[in-house]
């Protein structure tokens, strides 16, 4: 072997063990690029080896020529592969360049104080980043923040089972017919004021830390209301349209769970079938709203406006409903088990077949509403208002009729009904019922029976 293919020889060397060293380092396995060009330093390396052993055993003439040309077409190889394989890195290079300064673009993102955005963003660059280093960045980055999601989602589950209990606390203090508890009194001193007053403050502070919490795990598309949101079977969860004009939209099928629609403007809109467990309604207007099949369990209808809405088998069981607006509402087959309807108006309302079964009815109102086939079971009416109501085939099982007004009613075929029930009621003038049942009750409560004075 001549001076000139130990020179090619060396050269061809130094750029295989440069082409390995690029392709492993840092990295698992051997890019496809470096690949290539290790292949064609291999080929060169064992040509050169050929002709150098062929050069420096046969000596003749001929060998010497073929020696020559054939130094000449892999040195041009040799200059070729050493310009290919610093192309190939001045590309690399150029590539990484690039996709640092895009990731630079979101830095503001992944630094976000919200951990779900910095979730989504992490999930993202552990994916589509093609640098091997960076994307195992990432990969170890979307642990981190895998661990504060999941923390933050343990947290809202702890909040929710609190504010659950301050809610059954609640409900619990208001449906005791006990005149220490039922007095509406706002003197400081009075004891039923002082505990509801201290139990819904801290139902209030709780409730506020839930929503700090669930700002951290709600997706970022509903953080900000936009318009084009509003649509059917949209997913609006945790969305805070708190005041907003929503009258006459179309939500039909919309998961609107833990949404914050304090005050909204929901005036003829269609919610049938939309999913609202949780949600916020105090206050809010929904006149005339649609909402055959909705979900409103555990809702806060509050002081809400329903009056003439379709609440046909909507399930509204465990929703707080005081001093709610359910006028002339359509509520045949809804489930209202578990609800407290302090001081709710439900005049004219429809609510034939629906579920009451151990319902908060403390001074509710249902003059002239149809509560035929209605499930009282273990109902609490103390002190309501259902002057003129129908109770055609109610069951009144264990139902507490303490202080009812029962004036102008329709009892006839009420299931479950006995005289000791009917005594405890505030006023049976004109009701109508069983005539045996009715015989029962004057013997023992006459006085039931005669008007009663203006309030």
């Amino acid at each position: 072997m001549d001076g000139h293919s130990a020179w090619i020889l060396l050269v061809t060397l130094i750029l295989l063990l440069g082409v390995v060293w690029q392709g492993v380092k840092g990295e698992n396995t051997i890019k496809p690029d470096y690949m290539t060009l290790l292949v064609i330093s291999l080929v060169l390396l064992v040509t050169l080896a050929g002709i150098g052993l062929y050069g420096a055993f046969v000596f003749v003439e001929e060998s010497k020529a073929w020696l020559h040309f054939v130094e000449i077409i892999v040195g041009s190889a040799a200059v070729g592969l050493i310009t290919l394989g610093v192309n190939s890195q001045l590309q690399s290079r150029a590539l990484n360049l690039q996709e640092q300064e895009h990731l630079a673009q979101f830095t503001k993102q992944a630094l976000d104080d919200k951990v779900v955005i910095r979730k989504r963003i992490a999930q993202y660059f552990a994916e589509v980043t093609q640098s091997d280093k960076l994307r195992n960045g990432w990969r170890n980055y979307l642990k981190v923040v895998e661990l504060e999601f999941n923390k933050e989602k343990e947290n809202a589950k702890a909040k929710q089972d609190e504010i659950n209990i301050l809610k059954e606390r609640i409900a619990d203090l208001e449906s005791r017919s006990n005149e220490t508890f039922t007095d509406e009194s706002q003197e400081p001193g009075n004891t039923y004021y002082k505990a509801k007053t201290e139990l819904r403050r801290a139902l209030r502070a709780k409730e506020e830390e839930l929503n700090g919490i669930k700002e951290q795990l709600i997706p970022s598309k509903v953080q900000k209301f936009r318009e084009d949101l509003i649509e059917p079977f949209a997913d609006l969860e945790g969305v805070n349209l708190r005041g907003r004009n929503l009258r006459d939209v179309d939500l039909m099928g919309a998961n609107l769970e833990g949404a914050m629609l304090l005050n909204a403007d929901l005036n003829g809109a269609n919610l049938k079938r939309a999913n609202l467990k949780e949600a916020n309604l105090f206050g809010a207007d929904l006149e005339g709203a649609k909402l055959y099949k909705a979900n409103l369990l555990g809702a806060n209808l509050e002081v809400a406006n329903f009056q003439s809405a379709n609440l046909v088998k909507a399930n509204i069981m465990g929703a707080i409903i005081h001093k709610t607006n359910l006028d002339d509402g359509i509520l045949v087959g809804a489930n209202l088990k578990a609800t407290n309807l302090y001081k709710a108006s439900l005049k004219g309302a429809n609510l034939m077949g629906a579920n009451l079964e151990a319902a908060n009815l403390y001074k509710a109102i249902f003059e002239g509403a149809n509560l035929s086939c209605v499930d009282f079971k273990n109902a609490r009416f103390y002190r309501t208002n259902a002057m003129g109501a129908n109770f055609k085939d109610a069951n009144f099982e264990g139902a507490d009729l303490e202080g009812a007004m029962l004036v102008k009613t329709n009892l006839e075929g009420a299931k479950s009904l006995t005289v000791d029930q009917l005594c405890h009621a505030g006023s049976l003038f004109q009701a109508d019922m069983d005539a045996e049942l009715k015989d029962m009750v004057k013997k023992q409560c006459p006085h039931l029976f005669e008007e009663p004075p203006p309030e």
